[in-house]
């Protein structure tokens, strides 16, 4: 005869918990007193819209990444 018995082999510790939730509190308490300060500083634009976006992106003094390189041709290549 087989006898089986439920043991519970995993232990839970509320306390270790600490740590992890306690670190990523904080950073997100950092990240939002950042954004505060970003948005006093810079400012809050209301009522963006996607032509102020294209806008931003059209500007020719704004470079966005450089041109892609063209392969160079060698004598015999058609």
């Amino acid at each position: 005869m087989t006898e089986w018995r439920n043991v519970n082999r995993y232990g839970y510790n509320p306390y270790a918990l600490w740590i992890p939730y306690g670190l990523v509190s904080l950073f997100t308490f950092l990240t939002v007193i950042i954004g505060i300060i970003a948005f006093s500083t810079n400012g809050v634009q209301r009522g963006i819209k996607f032509q102020d976006v294209l806008n931003a992106v059209e500007r020719k003094d704004i470079r966005v990444a450089p041109e892609p390189m063209q392969p160079e041709e060698k004598d015999g290549d058609t």
